[in-house]
């Protein structure tokens, strides 16, 4: 397991290790988020070029 450190306050040491299955758990819910902005963004794109269409006659 990845550990890492860094100054803290008062000068302190502070170490951090990676936990693989709480990387793997956050990763997971990123990309559920990133599909679902995805997903809301191509729908505002459809409803704008619906609009558009509608706006210049075609």
């Amino acid at each position: 397991m990845p550990v890492s450190s860094k100054a803290g306050a008062g000068g302190r040491q502070v170490r951090y290790a990676v936990r693989p299955d709480r990387l793997d758990a956050a990763t997971q819910w990123m990309a559920r988020v990133a599909a679902e902005w995805d997903d809301r963004l191509a729908a505002i794109k459809r409803i704008s070029e619906s609009a558009h269409r509608e706006h210049e006659g075609g």
